[in-house]
């Protein structure tokens, strides 16, 4: 051990003597005995390791003496034999010696030049000759990109990526030639990724970064992947899909019901308790095998990018010592920094030291507790597969993720002697995107009326004929809740007006206009239930019927 760990070794024992003394003086004459004996234990190392130092530091004392002595003496030795040669040479002899080696010097001098301005000339003329690789001309070939429809990763809040329908909308050349696309998503799941309509018009007044709405994702030319186009084919009763909602957003539903005159579909949304009526373009068909793709993304990304390198299952396996486990450089409660830290002093007071363990003995938790983001939406089956498949690689830990090292990037082929042909453009496109194009302005998503469960709308009889049985026991079930709801409204509002009734005319005056509201409301309402009732009575006798 050298010099300068031992002098640390010497201070953390100090450190720990003066708190278990000052533990032992709070505890007054009745210390614990464990603590004396513990007093007793560091009294004894710091001397051994005191003595341990001194040791080794005259031992580097008298090594430094001996060299220097011995430097002195090859020092004297080597000045003697040089006046014994200047004596034996003449002086003639050697001032003749001087002028040919500075002749030869010089001429040696002369060479290296010549050999260096011809090489640079050289150089400089390989340099024209090469062809010039220009950032616009690159440009301008991949622009053939520009609106192409592909499948493009989306980095989520919790670091996970996915893939999503995108349509490139602009070409970016970064530092080193690296060729960066910005696209647009074209079915967006996240606030982050819904399109900003008027930077899409040119007259959007805020920056990239104050947009709430996205105005483009950048994202390297080679992460791209093909287009995939909707198979409506497959659309039928409790498929799943993605439907548009009114906020503009594409959230996961089931299909509950299918016109077919109308080409209109009914679904139910995942996350909430409403159902509406969609058109086709409003609807993106999902398969088994793609609702669990993102997840497997998910993981297998998160186990390439972790350091393979941990080896804190080696370190567990090593002994503990006094007062030494358990270090780290992660210091226990560091946001307190914002606050004015009352559970850092508190913790101080009652001997805990900065960089260790918690416990009587060091031998509790040293870091802080890990923050765990889990994937919105997905269910703990899910989350606990995930986990599982990911082996003892933390996927949702934030802070591997942020620490995660960045991939290291590859050679572009841009760099190389020549640029691509617009040929190589067209075959990129048409092998690795597809060449399919899209229309930038049908990104844009005008949600159509949703039919929720609290629009007062009357059910009609032909409304009922086109729907399944399945459908109107919803609908039914619905209704009769809807009128529980508003039944317990017209109370609440009633209560309201009485007391109201002596105090003041115009609160009487709203809640009897509200009460006039819901009282309409109701009417309606039963009057949907008792269609709705008559409806499956006639298909039930109709059925009867038919098999008699």
């Amino acid at each position: 051990m050298d010099e300068k760990a031992l002098e640390e070794s010497l201070e953390l024992y100090k450190s720990q003597l003066s708190h278990v003394e000052q533990s032992l003086l709070a505890a007054g004459s009745e210390g614990n005995a464990d603590l004396q004996q513990l007093r007793n234990d560091l009294k004894e190392l710091v001397s051994l390791t005191e003595e341990g130092l001194l040791s080794l530091k005259k031992s580097n004392i008298l090594k430094s003496l001996e060299e220097q002595n011995q430097n002195q003496s090859h020092d004297d030795e080597y000045a003697a034999f040089q006046a014994a040669i200047e004596e034996e040479d003449d002086s003639s002899v050697v001032k003749d010696r001087k002028e040919n080696e500075s002749e030869e010097y010089a001429a040696f001098q002369a060479a290296l030049d010549d050999s260096d301005l011809k090489t640079g000339d050289d150089s400089v003329l390989q340099d024209y000759s090469k062809p010039s690789i220009s950032t616009d001309s690159i440009k301008k070939e991949l622009l053939e990109i520009v609106g192409t429809l592909c499948r493009a990763p989306y980095i989520h809040e919790w670091g996970s990526s996915s893939y999503h329908n995108a349509m490139v909308t602009d070409i970016e050349i970064g530092d080193g030639n690296e060729v960066m696309v910005s696209v647009l998503f074209c079915n967006p799941t996240h606030e982050g990724m819904l399109p900003c309509e008027y930077h899409i018009e040119g007259k959007c007044k805020f920056s990239d970064d104050q947009c709430r709405f996205s105005h483009g994702q950048s994202v390297k030319l080679e992460d791209l992947r093909e287009y995939t186009e909707p198979n409506y084919s497959s659309l039928k009763m409790e498929s799943p899909c993605l439907a548009l909602f009114t906020d503009g957003l594409w959230y996961r539903a089931v299909i509950v019901d299918v016109l077919e005159k109308d080409h209109q579909f009914t679904v139910s949304y995942d996350n909430y308790d409403e159902t509406a009526t969609l058109d086709l373009k409003d609807i993106l068909p999902l398969h088994s095998t793609d609702s669990d793709s993102s997840d497997e993304e998910l993981v297998e990304e998160d186990i390439v990018n972790d350091d393979s390198g941990d080896d804190s299952s080696e370190e567990d396996m090593l002994p503990r010592y006094l007062m030494g486990s358990n270090q780290t450089n992660e210091a226990l409660g560091v946001w307190e920094e914002h606050t004015r830290g009352i559970g850092s002093k508190l913790m101080a007071k009652m001997g805990y030291i900065v960089g260790q363990g918690l416990g009587k003995r060091s031998q509790g938790r040293a870091e802080p507790v890990p923050i765990h983001l889990i994937p919105q939406g997905k269910s703990l089956d899910k989350i606990m597969e995930l986990k599982e498949r990911a082996g003892d690689v933390d996927v949702f830990n934030v802070s591997k993720k942020v620490g995660r090292k960045k991939p290291i990037k590859k050679p572009n082929s841009l760099n190389k002697g020549s640029a691509k042909s617009s040929e190589d453009v067209f075959q990129f496109i048409n092998k690795k995107l597809g060449g399919k194009k899209g229309n930038i302005k049908e990104l844009i998503h005008h949600p159509t009326s949703h039919k929720t469960k609290n629009a007062p709308v009357r059910i009609l009889e032909k409304e009922l004929s086109s729907r399944s049985d399945r459908n109107l026991n919803v609908q039914l079930l619905k209704t009769e809740e809807e009128i529980r709801a508003t039944e317990k409204e017209l109370s609440r509002l009633n209560e309201a007006v009485k007391r109201h009734e002596k105090k003041d005319a115009g609160m009487v005056k709203q809640y009897r206009a509200k009460i006039a509201k819901a009282e309409h409301y109701l009417k309606e309402l039963k009057t949907s239930e008792k269609t709705i009732q008559n409806h499956k009575t006639k298909r039930g006798n109709h059925k009867k019927l038919t098999i008699f």
